[in-house]
């Protein structure tokens, strides 16, 4: 009995000096709402430019003393609120729907996919377009002294419009 006892000791001394370390690190999570609005091209079954708004949510997780540099990402999940848009061409409403989790760095911009697609009564029966092509967003994180996402900083950017003679812009 005493040496299962002396060796239950010594496992919960080696964990706990392990976590130790763990414990004492301070995570700071912050969130923002960032604006997104701009012209966009839905590669679904549409071919048109839509005009997206809405905003994206942006949360970060950063342990004290890191820095966000390349070699170090912190861990960035991105979601869409309410972006919705107008077809250029069809005047059709679409949504751009969908969330991602990421390693990110500061300063250099992070991609997130997200589906845009046309809003209408649908078929019978239902059939998804085929394929459903995701969009880039480019998010641009940027963090203040206490390690908070900064809302002077942080910035996000939609993929470039394609304009052509079949293609309203």
């Amino acid at each position: 009995m005493r040496p299962l006892r002396s060796a239950a000791c010594t496992l919960i001394f080696v964990l706990g000096a392990a976590c130790a370390p763990l414990a004492a690190a301070q995570v700071v999570t912050s969130s923002l709402m960032l604006p997104v609005d701009g012209l966009v091209f839905a590669p679904g079954q549409g071919y048109e430019n839509v005009v997206l708004t809405g905003r994206v949510h942006v949360v970060t997780q950063v342990a004290s003393g890191q820095t966000c540099i390349p070699t170090d990402p912190c861990r960035t999940f991105i979601d869409l609120a309410d972006v919705k848009g107008v077809g250029l061409s069809s005047a059709g409403t679409y949504i751009a729907i969908g969330a991602a989790n990421a390693s990110c760095a500061a300063g250099v911009p992070c991609a997130a996919a997200f589906t845009i697609m046309p809003v209408a009564i649908p078929p019978s029966p239902v059939i998804p377009p085929s394929p459903i092509m995701p969009i880039t967003f480019a998010v641009n994180l940027g963090f203040d002294q206490t390690g908070h996402l900064s809302a002077s900083g942080t910035s996000v950017h939609l993929p470039p419009a394609t304009c052509s003679p079949t293609i309203d812009c």
